[in-house]
């Protein structure tokens, strides 16, 4: 989904989100991947630290419960992602990955849960985060493991009931 219209189509309002969020859930193993994102951010013992893509705010609040003391900043392109985050408390501004608003070695942590596909030039997206990134900082990204680019003339049809999604979900780690 590199194509910042279709992006912006989806995000305008929160309804889209709550399906993908839907995959924000402990496996049927018990694998929690946020869960992994954050114990590897609390051994980071952070003073500061920014999740870029940040959607409704709902990781970062889990982070602030977590580490109270926490100067934490959170960044999303769309103003109503920003708008519900900010509701939870946390500091948050429209901004993009790409072109990240704030000086070098700025955080002792960053943070990307389930957006790096959004990146449409994912090496300028990780280029900013490894400026903003103080030496020795913690990068954690989880994402799609198998994440298709390939464009799709189909839908699935429309059923009631509650859907599973599938997929590969990898934890990436970089200090």
């Amino acid at each position: 989904m590199h194509e910042p219209d279709a992006v912006r189509r989806q995000y305008a309002s929160e309804s889209n989100l709550q399906t993908r969020l839907s995959v924000w859930r402990p496996t049927p193993a018990g694998r929690d991947p946020a869960g992994v994102a954050l114990e590897a951010i609390v051994d980071a013992a952070p003073a500061r630290m920014l999740e870029v893509g940040c959607g409704t705010g709902a990781f970062a609040a889990r982070v602030a419960a977590t580490l109270p003391e926490l100067d934490l900043v959170a960044i999303d392109q769309f103003e109503r992602l920003v708008e519900l985050t900010a509701v939870r408390g946390i500091t948050a501004h429209v901004a993009d990955t790409q072109s990240l608003p704030f000086p070098d070695d700025s955080f002792d942590v960053v943070a990307a849960m389930w957006m790096l596909y959004h990146v449409s030039d994912l090496h300028q997206g990780l280029a900013e985060v490894r400026r903003v990134l103080r030496p020795g900082g913690t990068f954690a990204a989880v994402a799609y493991l198998h994440t298709s680019q390939e464009p799709v003339a189909w839908d699935l049809p429309h059923f009631d009931g509650p859907r599973e999604y599938a997929g590969h979900v990898t934890v990436f780690v970089a200090r």
